[in-house]
């Protein structure tokens, strides 16, 4: 019982398990996401280049600066997705440690946020970004996202009504 979105230009839409893109779905407006990592360079690059809707990208780059201020570097490891990409990760996780397992913590192409291009996956200052909750600066960003109009997207506490474990480094734009 899934639901394929028709409004695709609309930055508010739910993306799940029940609410998915098109195949194949592409936004038309794609740039390159600000302060990327460079695979080799970063520590928890996941991909380049990266790309975000151009929206949020200058919402990005508005985050990326005001943390800068603060001297906390916002480094995007993951950011758009293709429909590819993403069947390509689903798959590969589904068929090395089970279907339960990859439904858990990754999302099938065309239920993932990233494939909308209005998702991205940071750390700060370098860190793991399987530990960023840890790290000195995590409070100011969580007290601050919000402010260029980013939530985390999946919580710790809101597993249950998302469907996926809690992710501290995936924002979402909003």
């Amino acid at each position: 019982n899934v639901d394929t979105i028709q409004k695709t230009d609309d930055i508010g839409m739910v993306i799940n398990k029940y609410h998915k893109l098109p195949d194949g779905y592409e936004p038309s407006n794609l740039v390159r996401t600000p302060n990327a990592c460079v695979i080799g360079k970063d520590y928890s690059c996941q991909s380049e280049p990266q790309y975000l809707v151009k929206e949020v990208a200058d919402a990005f780059q508005k985050l990326v600066d005001a943390a800068k201020r603060e001297d906390i570097n916002i480094k995007a490891i993951a950011s758009y997705r293709s429909y590819d990409y993403q069947k390509n990760l689903y798959d590969y996780y589904a068929n090395t440690e089970g279907k339960e397992y990859a439904d858990q913590y990754y999302a099938r192409p065309g239920q993932s946020e990233h494939n909308s291009g209005l998702a991205v996956d940071v750390t700060l200052n370098d860190e793991n970004f399987n530990e960023i909750e840890q790290s000195k600066d995590y409070s100011w960003l969580l007290d601050h996202m919000n402010d260029y109009g980013f939530i985390l997207r999946y919580p710790e506490d809101k597993v249950s009504i998302t469907g996926y474990e809690y992710e501290s480094w995936h924002l979402r734009y909003v």
